[in-house]
């Protein structure tokens, strides 16, 4: 994946899952080009709980965007 594929999800509520399985829930807040942060690497600077984090762009396997629904219970 490159920087163009997670344009579309700034600023929203995102699900990635990782190369090596884990799993993060957070708002994707911004793209680092690689000339910007310490790793030398692409990353997706994510809110999450009240702090952010940075993740690699290389070591994402997928992104989803989340939607909250509400269905009335039966």
């Amino acid at each position: 994946m490159v920087i163009k594929d997670f344009e579309k999800y700034i600023d929203k509520k995102v699900l990635i899952l990782l190369a090596d399985g884990r799993e993060f829930v957070g708002e994707l807040d911004s793209i680092a080009p690689d000339y910007d942060t310490e790793s030398g690497k692409d990353e997706l600077e994510l809110f999450i709980e009240g702090a952010y984090m940075t993740v690699p762009i290389d070591e994402v396997k997928c992104i989803n965007a989340l939607h909250c629904f509400n269905i009335s219970k039966i």
